[in-house]
């Protein structure tokens, strides 16, 4: 009974890190898309503003631009 628990709270637990993650998923962007809509600069929204709300996925975009 106890191992249905722990199953049953651990597939919950997945359930809801994905849809954080899913969330996530165009955060940068919209995130940069809204600042620069308030008249900033598109690099002082990018390393200054967003990185911070959304450093994961600025992170794996960096890492992907780079050359071998």
């Amino acid at each position: 009974m106890k191992a249905n628990k722990l199953v049953t709270v651990f597939l919950m637990c997945m359930i809801v890190l994905s849809v954080v993650h899913v969330s996530m998923a165009g955060c940068f962007d919209s995130c940069v898309d809204e600042c620069m809509q308030n008249g900033r600069d598109k690099d002082i929204c990018e390393n200054n503003i967003c990185d911070p709300i959304c450093p994961d996925e600025r992170s794996k975009e960096q890492t992907n631009n780079l050359e071998p």
